[in-house]
């Protein structure tokens, strides 16, 4: 198994764990089904381990986004798929594994998600974590940081920016419709992109012996930083992840769907 490929298993396992925050926050003004909807598309990831073997960093971004797109066929689901195929069109035509790699990959989503959605900074919505986290990324990749650096200051700002929108007014979604309901309340696709990079900040930080030449995707720790604790009101045991990941059979389906075929809903 690649790092990169054990890493967005390290990912899914702490969305997995994060399914109660999710519901908490998304019951604000919403469903209340974002933690449910998450888990379901984090399962079919952890499902598709097999198949992402041996694939290209490219085609592993793409394939995670087909996969999310087809079993979270939701608003944030949908979004959050738009933003890997993009960040995997981008990683085609150069793939990197440095600071300015990751700054590429973070404007391609952002962007993306911008683009698809409608909302901008400030919306109360996954951008308000995703704008900041670009934007720590490419000051990083400017300062020639690498990889690991780059990512912790993203997943800083990520948090930053999502702490930010208990201020802000939604404009968006359902909670637009009520929007005195989301007041006090953390964005839970904001949220939900701060837990993303802060479990994957994690996987660098505590993979910090390995040599620095072969930093660029490190294998998942195997405990969670104290910081991504207090934002979880569950979690369960991560320990032993990499065996527990290839042996997990692949769901049935038909294959994941055209970019073309992804819709909001």
């Amino acid at each position: 198994m690649s790092r990169l490929v054990a890493v967005i298993g390290f990912v899914a396992e702490r969305v997995l764990a994060s399914a109660s925050e999710l519901n908490r926050l998304d019951a604000a003004a919403g469903d209340g089904d974002l933690g449910v909807t998450m888990s379901t598309a984090a399962r079919a990831v952890l499902g598709s381990m097999p198949d992402l073997a041996g694939q290209s960093p490219s085609d592993v971004l793409r394939i995670c986004g087909t996969t999310l797109a087809r079993e979270a066929p939701s608003t944030s689901g949908t979004l959050l798929a738009t933003g890997l195929l993009a960040a995997g069109r981008e990683l085609a035509g150069d793939p990197g594994s440095d600071g300015a790699t990751l700054s590429r990959l973070l404007a391609a989503a952002t962007d993306a998600i911008a683009s698809r959605g409608g909302a901008g900074a400030g919306s109360k919505t996954m951008l308000d974590a995703l704008i900041p986290a670009a934007a720590a990324a490419a000051d990083s990749a400017r300062r020639g940081d690498d990889l690991g650096t780059g990512l912790e200051a993203a997943a800083r700002a990520a948090d930053d920016g999502t702490q930010a929108t208990t201020s802000m007014v939604p404009r968006f979604g359902r909670a637009g419709w009520l929007p005195e309901r989301s007041a006090g309340h953390e964005d839970p696709g904001a949220r939900l992109v701060a837990i993303i990079l802060d479990s994957a900040n994690e996987a660098m930080a505590q993979n910090q012996s390995m040599n620095r030449s072969d930093r660029g995707f490190p294998s998942p720790p195997g405990q969670p930083s104290p910081k991504t604790q207090r934002h979880q009101s569950r979690r369960r045991d991560t320990g032993n992840r990499v065996d527990q990941l290839v042996q997990i059979e692949s769901p049935d389906s038909n294959g994941p769907p055209a970019e073309d075929q992804i819709r909001c809903q």
